[in-house]
């Protein structure tokens, strides 16, 4: 369940066309740096999960660093993870993997993450993430893609820490 909570939490998706450089395009990844707290879930497979959640992105060169710390009813886990427009590759133990990657648009941040283990790499979760302009609200709009029902697409919203 830890895993899947990683991979729900964070940002678990992958095979993205690879963004270009950050400069120009950085203003919306600038916005999602901080601390974030989640005030609502409100896709049509959220369920009421999970009961809490903390995102902190820290900028990389190429990208960011996020720390998700997540309570689905069983207690708080923290994951952690780095995110680049070229993928970045994070081990998650027991010879588990996630490879993240990040395209900038103009108004978001697009993301893939993929499960890696033994070579076979499998669709976690491609999402999206937008800042508000005034910068205080933050919504990820993503698709879970390793439900064993099928895709399910969720869309939680964050307030802005000081």
């Amino acid at each position: 369940m830890h895993f899947r909570c990683l991979a729900l939490r964070g940002f678990a998706a992958l095979v993205l066309v690879v963004g270009g450089p950050l400069s120009a395009q950085s203003a919306p990844l600038a916005k999602l740096m901080g601390t974030w707290v989640m005030d609502t879930t409100n896709g049509p497979d959220d369920h009421g999960l999970p009961k809490s959640e903390t995102l902190v992105f820290a900028p990389t060169a190429n990208g960011f660093r996020l720390t998700a710390t997540t309570d689905d009813g069983q207690g708080p886990g923290t994951s952690t993870f780095a995110c680049t427009t070229d993928g970045a590759t994070t081990d998650v133990g027991g010879g588990r993997s996630m490879h993240c990657t990040v395209r900038l648009m103009s108004d978001s941040v697009l993301y893939a993450l993929d499960a890696v283990k033994d070579g076979k790499t499998t669709p976690v979760e491609r999402g999206r993430l937008i800042a508000a302009p005034s910068g205080h609200v933050l919504r990820d709009q993503y698709d879970a893609l390793s439900e064993p029902n099928g895709p399910t697409h969720h869309r939680h919203i964050y307030a802005k820490q000081p």
